[in-house]
């Protein structure tokens, strides 16, 4: 009875809301998250931790998750890459915490669906040059290693599609990869320990990788920690 009164109170919802964005011009909907990037430090992480408890709030609807404002989170992040990295680190921190939550989603294709956002600002973000002395890379991958180590809900499919991710970076990122070195390695490891032959297999070879034609690259930019 709890279950039904809750998809009715959001059927109801959804209705509502629909009914509310019909009469608002999509063009100045579009807008607003393209003119994120003027808004001020203090106001872009209210941004962000705003729009992420919406997609939460959507992704949590029972009978149909919505991914609206997943997307929009993504374009956001996108569009406010070129701040300075302090900044961008205080946005990103909500970002990652989402994306971890979205990874659990008992929907596996919302799941994907996150990993695959998360992959296309992680492929971004690396091609920027990271400043010495600092760690935002091992940051930055961080979502990844949560998501195979803290993350119980987690699907296989999922996991082993996060490993798949971070293989990939490490063929075609290895050279603009530094501090990002150290979380792949751990996530090299939680793959390992998965007991899971397809991911088992896809960590051996991304570690031989690593080991093989990475290895003066890893040498050269791995700190311990």
């Amino acid at each position: 009875e709890d279950r039904n009164r809750e998809c009715a109170r959001q059927a109801v919802e959804l209705v509502n809301s629909e009914s509310i964005v019909a009469q608002i011009d999509s063009a100045l909907i579009e807008r607003l998250f393209n003119k994120s990037t003027q808004l001020s430090q203090t106001a872009i992480v209210h941004f962000v931790t705003q729009l992420a408890r919406v997609s939460k709030e959507e992704l949590d609807l029972v009978e149909q998750p919505r991914i609206f404002s997943l997307q929009k989170l993504v374009e956001v992040a996108d569009y406010n890459m070129a701040r300075a990295r302090l900044d961008w680190q205080k946005i990103w921190r909500v970002l990652a915490k989402h994306f971890v939550e979205v990874a659990s989603h008992p929907n596996k294709d919302i799941g994907m669906y996150g990993i695959d956002s998360l992959r296309q600002l992680s492929s971004k973000f690396l091609d920027k040059e990271e400043l010495a002395n600092f760690q935002f890379q091992a940051e930055f991958l961080l979502p990844f290693e949560n998501i195979m180590v803290n993350s119980p809900g987690v699907s296989r499919d999922v996991k082993e599609y996060v490993v798949n991710i971070i293989a990939w970076m490490v063929e075609n990122k290895k050279k603009t990869i530094k501090s990002g070195w150290k979380t792949v390695l751990h996530i090299i490891r939680a793959a390992a320990q998965e007991n899971f032959e397809p991911i088992e297999n896809a960590a051996f070879n991304m570690f031989e990788s690593v080991l093989g034609t990475n290895y003066e690259i890893l040498s050269e930019n791995f700190t311990d920690g």
